[in-house]
This record gives C-alpha cells, sequence and structure tokens, in this order.
C-alpha cells in the first residue's frame, strides 16, 4: 500500500477548482450572477413588445423562393442598439458578438 501524499492532493483539489472556474457550461450563470448591464436590460425589457413595429418597418415584399431568407428583426434591433451603446462599427460587431459572452445572451443565442 502506498502512503498517502498530502501534497499531490492538494495540487489536484487547486487544479480542480481552476478547472471549475474556467468551465464553459458554467460561464452563462456566472455571468447572469454579476453585474451584467446588458443582462439587467434583457430582463426588464419585453423584446417582442417590439416585433410588430419592426415588421412593419422593413416590411418587403414577397418575391416568392429563393433569395436571403430575412434576418429575424428583433435581433438585429438588439444589435443595432449594442452597436450604440458600446460605439462598435458593422465590421467589428460580429466579431465582438462571437467573443463577448454577454453579447451572445443578450441576443439570446445562448441561454
Amino acid at each position: 500500500m502506498y502512503p498517502l501524499d498530502f501534497k499531490k492532493i492538494e495540487k489536484v483539489d487547486k487544479i480542480m477548482t481552476q478547472k471549475e472556474f474556467f468551465n464553459e457550461y458554467d460561464k452563462p450563470k456566472r455571468l447572469s450572477r454579476m453585474d451584467d448591464p446588458l443582462g439587467k436590460i434583457a430582463k426588464v425589457i419585453d423584446w417582442g413588445n417590439f416585433f410588430p413595429y419592426l415588421s412593419k418597418i422593413f416590411q418587403k415584399e414577397e418575391h416568392g423562393m429563393g433569395g436571403h431568407p430575412y434576418w429575424y428583426y428583433v435581433l438585429m434591433f438588439k444589435i443595432i442598439l449594442m452597436q450604440s451603446w458600446y460605439g462598435i462599427s458593422d465590421d467589428k460587431i460580429e466579431y465582438m458578438i462571437n467573443d463577448h459572452l454577454s453579447f451572445q445572451q443578450f441576443l439570446g443565442l445562448i441561454f
């Protein structure tokens, strides 16, 4: 039987704690517990109320099958708001959405 090496056990515990800190699956939950301004806005505003108005503004004629599908109007509206709030250009917004977990949560791309 091997004697227990408590230093190795402490090292393993420390590594597990660090892995838990960087766990991808827990990030959205941790972010929602933090002071996330986009999360607060998303909880207060019912974004579904904007859809009828946005669909009237961006109403397009039906041209049959083909062409690009319509973008979800509320999603695009939220992206425009984020660009305005954070001063992000059209060229950079796609990168920022892919890079920032808070942006993804605000847009409803992850839960």
